[in-house]
């Protein structure tokens, strides 16, 4: 019988020239955060979240056209019907500006 071992090596960057790489900056904004937030911000106009349903098969800010279907638990676009189209499409402007470094 033979056995395997497997070593990983880890690398260590040098960061000693004070600029960030955008993975770096994006884990330092990130780190801290609630699972709700994506890089630091959080629009409920923006987010689906469960329950999905408002009042009968409306969603807040959310616009739901052709064969979707919107339950407490799941938004389906189609049924497994064959030629059946759907779609959902917030209709909120996004007025958050992220930076660009």
């Amino acid at each position: 019988m033979w056995w395997v071992s497997l070593v990983i090596g880890v690398v260590a960057a040098d960061s000693s020239s004070g600029s960030l790489t955008g993975a770096e900056s994006s884990v330092q904004s990130i780190e801290g955060s609630s699972v709700h937030e994506f890089r630091g911000y959080y629009k409920k106009e923006h987010s689906l979240i469960r329950p999905y349903q408002g009042a009968g098969m409306e969603i807040p800010f959310w616009n739901i056209q052709g064969n979707s279907v919107v339950t407490n638990e799941l938004i389906r676009l189609t049924s497994d019907i064959q030629s059946q189209s759907g779609a959902i499409w917030n209709v909120q402007v996004n007025t958050t500006a992220l930076p660009l470094s």
